[in-house]
């Protein structure tokens, strides 16, 4: 139930960047984003999970902006919703090699403290 709860808001952030698949991409088309979600440690109301990001692209220029945009967007960040309270830590930036050598690919990781949000917080 936690894990489709954070699911839900890594895809909604990673959208903000671009074309946001979670583990692979549906179709052949270029320029977008896959993600992972791998939980790591549960904690009494605490989860830890590790995003894993990979970007597809074609443009070397394109792909190393996005990396930046998602960086900005997530590191040292908290982001919250009605259902859970996220705090993103990355952990490293890579480049990855594609079989094709017209697409540049980056693999972003981050560390995520996960906390759910209690009846309590929600007002209810």
């Amino acid at each position: 139930m936690i894990t489709n709860k954070i699911r839900l808001l890594v895809k909604q952030l990673l959208g903000q960047v671009g074309q946001v698949y979670s583990n692979v991409a549906s179709d052949d088309s270029l320029n977008y984003i896959t993600y992972r979600l791998n939980q790591s440690n549960r904690y009494p109301n605490r989860y830890d999970f590790t995003l894993l990001v990979d970007l597809y692209f074609n443009e070397i220029e394109v792909v190393e902006d996005k990396c930046d945009e998602i960086i900005e967007l997530l590191n040292y960040k908290q982001h919250n919703n009605n259902d859970v309270g996220l705090t993103f830590y990355l952990e490293s930036r890579g480049i990855m090699t594609d079989v094709d050598k017209d697409i540049q690919v980056r693999s972003l990781r981050f560390q995520i403290i996960a906390y759910e949000r209690s009846s309590y917080e929600k007002g209810i």
